[in-house]
C-alpha cells in the first residue's frame, strides 16, 4: 500500500511539474556589430568587360548584418591602376538584405588593389588584390620603322 501511495504522489508531481519543463519557445540570436565586408567576385575579371562585385556587411564571425542600413555610416571605395568602380562612395543605407552590388570595369589587363574604408579614416576595412585577364585577341599591330 505504501508503494502505491508513493507511486501516486510521484505521478501527481510529474503531471504538475512536467508541463513546465516541456515549454518550447523561439530563441532569436542576432549578429554582432559590424566588423568587415565580404567581397564576392566572379571567377575571372576580363579586360573590357563590365563586372559586378557583391559586398556583404558582416560581424566578426561572418554573420550577415541584414539591418546594416540602420547604422548611418559612409564608406569609400578606392582602386589603383586604370580600374573604374561605381559607386566610389556609399552609405550603409544602400545595402539591401545585407548586400550591395558594385560595378567594376577595367580596359587594361593588369593587377590592381580594391580597398574600402570608412569616410574620415585612412585605414581600409578590407583590401583585396585583383587581376584583370586579357580579353580575346581581336587584331595584331605591326610596328616597324618608317624607312626600311
Amino acid at each position: 500500500m505504501q508503494k502505491l501511495l508513493l507511486f501516486l504522489q510521484l505521478l501527481i508531481t510529474l503531471t504538475i511539474v512536467a508541463p513546465s519543463f516541456s515549454f518550447a519557445g523561439e530563441i532569436l540570436i542576432n549578429p554582432g556589430k559590424f566588423d568587415h565586408f565580404n567581397i564576392a567576385l566572379p571567377e575571372k575579371i576580363v579586360a573590357g568587360e563590365d563586372t559586378t562585385l557583391s559586398l556583404q556587411a558582416v560581424d566578426a564571425f561572418n554573420n550577415v548584418l541584414f539591418n546594416f542600413g540602420d547604422t548611418e555610416r559612409e564608406f569609400q571605395i578606392w582602386v589603383t591602376g586604370s580600374a573604374v568602380v561605381k559607386p566610389t562612395s556609399f552609405k550603409s543605407s544602400s545595402f539591401a538584405n545585407g548586400a550591395l552590388i558594385v560595378a567594376l570595369s577595367d580596359k587594361v589587363a593588369e593587377s590592381f588593389t580594391l580597398a574600402i574604408r570608412e569616410s574620415g579614416s585612412p585605414i581600409p576595412i578590407v583590401s583585396k588584390d585583383l587581376n584583370v585577364f586579357p580579353n580575346k585577341l581581336t587584331s595584331f599591330v605591326i610596328k616597324s620603322p618608317r624607312i626600311a
